[in-house]
């Protein structure tokens, strides 16, 4: 597991939830 990998999700996931909560 990567722990830089996770940080990146998290930093996508957060706009893309943004985007499809709309």
């Amino acid at each position: 597991m990567s722990t830089e990998k996770i940080t990146i999700d998290a930093t996508v996931d957060a706009p893309v939830e943004t985007v499809w909560a709309r």
